[in-house]
């Protein structure tokens, strides 16, 4: 009588159920293992051979049996059907075929063939879960990156704009204290001409008395008219004095002015070149915005300092979003050039993008505007 073993049985009985699969544990083991297009093959593979070890463990086979009637073929159950057949009725060996393994002759192969077909489902569903999980963790940690690149961006504009506002107030008090000492020779310059016309008009009452004295002498007349001249003259010499110190008033202011000028270009000029040293990635925006003056050139060359070469060349994609159409784009390093710095050349023209050279264009318009100003 053949003894028929149900799926379940089976499952229960033998050790190598799939069991639950730790996921994290398995992204830690595996992060730095490479996918291979043959995975799921190999875990077919990988279940067929297990089976085997499985049916071989319950069905023993003598060593010297040239017939094996204990054998399944998973990969084709239907072959080992007809084998299986064919063994049935073959007529037996004596001592080669013991009784127990006749009984289990008879096992329901479309059984073991579903359970080897679930232990693959179940190692799909893993495969599937394992999958899913390691595409949500690559789209964290593309939000992450994300974030920390915007906060980045951000705390860098933050410092650029305190930079510039204590630039600003700096020149403000400069300015200030120069306006200060110019108002103090001012000052100084009126207390000097009121002392000159206090003492122009004493000496002139001293005169007037003398020439009353002397126009009793020699004639009213006369010495009225003596008296006259002397605090005309006196008053001539008085309006001189006021004219000049004002005129020395504001020569000092203009060229205060023009002092005050270069220290603030100066003092800015340091500031922007310790800040592209600090995050040299603000040269882009510098070349972005110059290349932005020469869109309708078609052969650009951009003159840059060397250390900021590899920078520039990553960036290549970014600084073609200024054109509406592809730009041939040259880079060319020049050590006369300061980092951060860049000079354009194309076939229309030169783009002059340097700090220094910025900052004097901005000094000479002031300037300029402030002779207009004064010649008002």
């Amino acid at each position: 009588m053949s003894k028929i073993i149900k799926s379940e049985d089976f499952v229960e009985a033998h050790p190598c159920r799939l069991d639950p699969v730790d996921v994290d544990a398995f992204f830690v083991n595996n992060q730095e293992e490479d996918e291979t297009p043959n995975s799921s093959a190999e875990s077919q593979s990988e279940t067929a051979a297990t089976l085997e070890e499985i049916l071989e463990t319950i069905f023993p086979q003598d060593e010297n049996s040239d017939d094996e009637p204990g054998e399944i073929d998973l990969i084709n159950p239907e072959a080992s059907k007809e084998k299986e057949l064919e063994i049935n009725d073959a007529t037996p060996i004596d001592n080669q075929i013991n009784e127990p393994a006749a009984e289990v002759q008879d096992i329901d192969l479309f059984q073991v063939n579903l359970e080897a077909e679930k232990l693959i489902d179940q190692s799909k569903e893993q495969a599937d879960v394992l999958t899913r999980l390691a595409k949500e963790k690559a789209d964290n940690i593309t939000v992450v990156a994300s974030e920390n690149a915007a906060g980045i961006i951000e705390q860098a504009k933050t410092e650029a704009a305190q930079i510039e506002a204590k630039a600003q107030t700096k020149a403000e008090e400069i300015i200030e204290q120069a306006k200060a000492q110019a108002d103090e020779g001012l000052e100084q310059a009126k207390q000097e001409a009121k002392k000159i016309i206090d003492d122009a008009k004493l000496q002139a009452e001293e005169m007037k008395v003398q020439a009353q004295q002397e126009g009793f002498a020699a004639g009213n007349k006369e010495g009225l008219a003596k008296a006259k001249q002397a605090i005309e003259a006196n008053l001539e010499n008085s309006i001189s004095i006021l004219a000049q110190a004002e005129e020395e008033r504001v020569t000092r202011i203009v060229s205060s002015e023009g002092e005050l000028l270069k220290l603030v270009t100066g003092i800015v000029e340091k500031i922007i070149g310790s800040e592209l040293k600090s995050h040299p990635e603000q040269v882009v925006s510098v070349i972005k915005e110059a290349l932005s003056r020469v869109a309708t050139a078609n052969s650009i060359t951009i003159k840059i300092n060397p250390d900021d070469g590899r920078l520039i060349e990553e960036n290549l994609p970014s600084l073609q979003e200024v054109f509406s159409e592809p730009k041939s784009i040259a880079i060319k390093p020049d050590q006369t050039i300061a980092p951060g710095d860049c000079f354009i050349e194309t076939e229309h023209g030169k783009v002059d993008a340097r700090i220094k050279s910025q900052l004097e264009r901005i000094m000479n318009e002031i300037l300029k505007a402030g002779q207009i100003d004064g010649s008002e």
